[in-house]
């Protein structure tokens, strides 16, 4: 038989597995606390434990509840709710059962509560709540095109940014200033290869720039693949770097001069002549 010392301490263990058990708690998967997220579509992603997630019903039942998501603008904007009443719904208070939800959002830095209401959309009680911060950057490439064919042996790239204050390195970090690094890879699908803390180096394929436009001289033919990269004053990416990449093939104007040199109009005539006797010959 189990003496009174043993059974008390099994049942503290009992009730500790139990509170564990039905702890409540809800935290943000990504983006990560303070992340800079390129691209205007930015995916979050969350979780809770110890609640029954439902869709809202009218009642009040304890132990269930569904999210909230409320975007508001500014780095540390603050959650302001009334207490025990509903919370409403527009375009950045989203009411959901899944853990994940996409935004279309303008450059800019947002904080983003989580917030887990009962059947009636009031706060459960004690609440049951998550925040994250991030800011988000708009990076892209504006030519070449993806896939796109350059004929010769320069290629001129443009790309546009908002979100970041471009100014030239200064050796200095400073949130929000940065400037950009090209980097061309002499092959198709390419990897950024980066190391995480360290400065990025500078060389005929790797250009340091403030400008929006570059050109590449006396390329090879073959396929290649550009990143643009936003890094510090000090030549420092973030982990993970913000970039974006586009893919493409350079070919010599020898192997296309019959068609480059070729005027609109004889295509065209060609084109007509070609469509013309396929019409005949079925009649």
């Amino acid at each position: 038989m189990l003496n009174t010392r043993t059974v008390t301490v099994l049942t503290l263990i009992l009730i500790l597995v139990a509170a564990v058990a039905q702890a409540q708690t809800a935290s943000f998967v990504a983006p990560a606390d303070g992340a800079t997220v390129v691209g205007l579509e930015v995916t979050v992603k969350w979780a809770s434990q110890g609640v029954d997630i439902r869709a809202a019903d009218g009642q009040r039942t304890a132990g269930e509840g569904h999210y909230h998501l409320i975007l508001l603008e500014g780095k540390d904007a603050p959650l302001d709710l009334a207490a025990g009443e509903p919370i409403g719904t527009s375009d950045t208070i989203i009411h959901t059962t899944e853990t994940s939800y996409t935004f279309n959002l303008s450059p800019g830095d947002y904080t983003l509560h989580l917030v887990v209401g009962d059947g009636q959309h009031i706060p459960v009680e004690p609440a049951l709540t998550a925040v994250v911060h991030f800011k988000v950057v708009s990076l892209a490439f504006l030519e070449p095109a993806e896939g796109a064919t350059i004929w010769g042996n320069v290629i001129r790239a443009r790309w546009l940014s908002d979100g970041i204050d471009i100014q030239p390195a200064d050796g200095q970090h400073t949130d929000g200033v940065g400037h950009y690094h090209l980097i061309l890879y002499g092959r198709k699908d390419a990897k950024l290869k980066l190391k995480a803390g360290e400065p990025i180096g500078e060389n005929a394929r790797t250009v340091h720039t403030t400008d929006s436009e570059y050109l590449f001289e006396n390329v090879q033919p073959g396929p290649y693949t550009l990143y643009v990269v936003i890094a510090d004053g000090q030549h420092i990416p973030d982990d993970p770097p913000l970039a974006r990449s586009v893919q493409f093939n350079v070919v010599p104007v020898e192997a296309g001069s019959a068609v480059r040199d070729t005027p609109w109009w004889l295509l065209a005539l060609i084109v007509g002549a070609i469509v013309g006797a396929a019409v005949l010959l079925r009649q």
